[in-house]
């Protein structure tokens, strides 16, 4: 089950203290979806995770430390508060896409993808339409602006299926052609390979679990 409790944190940049959730524990069960979400039981962990300063609305996973390069003058500015004012009717969701924002302004993309993707995850709960596919678009950028050998295997599956979810088939299927020659050892990897690149091709872009590439290998194989 998913434990947290509160704790009092001093935001690094307004010093202002405030009550915040800490992490204490967490399950999974279950098999990720191809974006890796995993499967938790109780709570999921995104809920509780990311801080946000109630004063100044500097938002992270902990608002005790501060961003690499962040100038604090940003958080003073127009442009912050406006994207906190468009974001927050979002709740956690909406603390996301505003470390996302604030991860971009440092260009730390691998950063803001996963923050984009964590809203996504969090709209896809709410059974919302629209706004899972924006986030999805931004995370699908995000990680599209790192250079070769910037993505970690996991990155790569998430760069993957957001494209596919996002309906951007081309791109997908142009993203997939080299991993087909990475990963071609019969394991689970291959299996997400082989299920993405049919799940492109049919133009599907609907959510499936990692147990559905192995169910599809395994059928293929019968």
């Amino acid at each position: 089950m998913t434990r947290y409790e509160y704790i009092t944190k001093k935001c690094a940049y307004c010093g202002s203290e405030s009550e915040q959730t800490i992490l204490l524990s967490m399950n999974e069960t279950g098999y990720p979806t191809l974006d890796c979400r995993p499967q938790r039981m109780g709570e999921d962990p995104i809920y509780v995770i990311i801080d946000k300063c109630p004063y100044c609305k500097y938002t992270a996973f902990d608002i005790s430390e501060e961003i690499p390069g962040l100038d604090s003058e940003l958080l003073k500015s127009k442009e912050f508060k406006d994207i906190v004012e468009k974001f927050e009717k979002h709740g956690v969701a909406g603390n996301y896409l505003i470390y996302a924002y604030l991860n971009e302004s440092v260009e730390d993309y691998n950063a803001a993808a996963i923050n984009y993707l964590h809203a996504a995850w969090i709209f896809d709960d709410s059974r919302n339409i629209q706004y899972p596919l924006k986030a999805r678009q931004k995370a699908a950028s995000s990680f599209l602006k790192l250079e070769d050998g910037e993505l970690s295997v996991t990155n790569l599956f998430q760069t993957l299926d957001l494209l596919r979810r996002t309906k951007q088939f081309d791109k997908a299927l142009e993203f997939l052609e080299p991993l087909e020659d990475v990963f071609n050892d019969r394991d689970i990897f291959h299996a997400l390979v082989l299920f993405q690149k049919k799940l492109i091709k049919n133009k599907d872009s609907d959510e499936y679990k990692t147990k559905d590439a192995m169910d599809f290998v395994t059928n293929d194989k019968d």
